[in-house]
């Protein structure tokens, strides 16, 4: 990608990324209300300070960045905006189109309300300056597009035009990133969208590939007033200053409690794959493409339930769902390294929480509480941790910690609306958990090899009802 930038320029902000692409979109509607975009004054030193911001937010352990990032960004107005106002307006008409992807989401609340007001304000943001100043995130707040910058300051592609130019400025006037000044091109901030080659009335304008071109025709990238040695000192000062600053930002961001250094605190269980906690809320960048993914919708953004770290990154609301005994697909979707990928085998033996039963005198839990039969966490239990024994009248759940991996379909599915008496408690530090299948053969092996030893020699007679037929003692699990 930089080789690319040094030779074509910043095409990645014109055709690959998102959120140029969205701002691409909101510029043609507004141009479509007649609305005039003011000349727009082009300057990379918020860019710069955001770039470096990011970079020592990443290397201070810090999930600053994930706010900054343009990805992440888009990810979280796709999910908690987009797709919600979509669905949600195509709702009343899903019995008509016989379709139940368009029920309701939720939007309101701690958890969904949060991301769905930031993800609004950002789009508006995005929509009223853009409709002055198109393209200004690019170059003003995106820490990618001031690295693509940095890479093509002295790149190949230039922008070319003959002595027929009539100087009606139609290209300067349309420039989305404000590159073109009086004849000249900042090539730092020009995102290649060859947008003045298109404008041009007289299709003077042409594109071609030389190092710092200086024909007297061509578009140069000096600056009219300076030269390039000014702008080379006013760059080299600006961008030591950004530096400076988002050295200075990092470090001292990296003492808040953004960095989440305390692992024992957590509320709800982060998706598997995640490891530990530490690792997890250090690269996550909140892009929510395994919320989007999500097949059971477990998966929620989260306030500050997990802590300021954890702020608007995944976790698993059992409540309302429960992370699906066959599925890892929010392992293999992550492109920031947050959660690694699990094998399905894996995956299910991978614990991320542990099951927990209130059985005292105050339990809300049916068969303790009522003396009613229930057993649906026991019924819905793929791997056996919950499991159900007879006390006096009724069925009552017990619980097998060992082999709880924390899906969390027991509390989805507990009748009780309120202070369920079985949830899950949330590991920071994921484990292995034993498949009850496993541990059953192991049983049966050991009972075997028991038996075998204990078997009388041949052609000796036991007596009736003698123990030392080697019968093994029976009993609970010990858990």
């Amino acid at each position: 990608m930089f080789a690319a930038a040094a030779v074509f320029g910043r095409f990645y902000c014109s055709f690959l990324c998102p959120m140029g692409f969205l701002q691409d979109i909101m510029s043609l509607i507004t141009r479509r209300l007649k609305f005039k975009p003011g000349r727009v004054k082009s300057f990379m030193w918020p860019g710069v300070f955001v770039l470096f911001l990011t970079v020592f937010s990443v290397l201070f352990g810090n999930g600053l960045w994930g706010w900054l990032d343009h990805f992440s960004i888009f990810g979280r107005i796709l999910n908690s905006f987009a797709v919600p106002v979509f669905n949600n307006a195509l709702s009343p008409f899903s019995g008509y189109l016989n379709k139940t992807s368009f029920l309701q989401i939720e939007t309101e609340g701690i958890d969904a309300g949060f991301d769905f007001y930031y993800s609004f304000i950002f789009v508006a943001a995005l929509f009223i300056i853009g409709a002055y100043r198109p393209r200004w995130f690019c170059n003003t707040l995106c820490p990618s597009g001031a690295l693509f910058s940095l890479v093509f300051r002295t790149g190949f592609l230039k922008i070319e035009l003959n002595s027929a130019c009539p100087g009606c400025k139609k290209c300067e006037r349309n420039c989305p990133s404000g590159s073109i000044t009086d004849g000249a091109v900042d090539y730092a901030t020009c995102v290649t969208c060859l947008e003045c080659v298109n404008v041009c009335p007289k299709r003077i304008l042409s594109v071609s590939f030389k190092r710092n071109a200086a024909a007297p025709g061509n578009l140069s990238d000096e600056t009219p007033g300076g030269g390039r040695a000014h702008g080379s000192r006013r760059a080299f000062i600006t961008g030591s200053s950004a530096l400076l600053a988002g050295i200075f930002s990092a470090g001292y961001l990296s003492k808040l409690p953004l960095v989440f250094k305390d692992i024992k605190k957590i509320k709800f269980a982060i998706p598997p794959g995640a490891g530990n906690a530490f690792d997890f809320f250090s690269r996550c960048s909140a892009c929510h493409l395994c919320i989007t993914n999500c097949p059971t919708g477990v998966l929620k953004p989260a306030l500050f339930e997990n802590g300021p770290a954890g702020l608007s990154k995944p976790r698993l609301d059992f409540e309302k769902s429960h992370c699906s005994y066959e599925c890892n697909v929010c392992t293999g979707v992550c492109p920031a390294g947050a959660l690694n990928y699990l094998p399905l085998d894996v995956k299910k033996t991978t614990a991320i929480g542990k099951v927990v039963l209130d059985t005292s005198a105050k339990t809300d839990c049916i068969p303790y509480k009522e003396k009613i039969d229930c057993g649906s966490c026991a019924e819905h239990c793929p791997t056996g941790a919950v499991y159900m024994v007879r006390q006096g009248d009724v069925f009552v759940p017990k619980i097998r910690r060992a082999f709880c991996n924390g899906c969390g379909i027991c509390e989805s599915v507990c009748p009780v609306l309120e202070n369920k008496p079985i949830r899950v408690v949330a590991l920071p530090r994921h484990t292995r958990v034993t498949l009850l299948a496993d541990y059953e053969k192991k049983l049966e092996s050991k009972k075997s090899a028991v038996q075998k030893n204990a078997a009388p020699p041949a052609g000796s007679q036991t007596p009736p009802g003698d123990p030392s037929q080697g019968k093994p003692a029976t009993g609970d699990f010990p858990f």
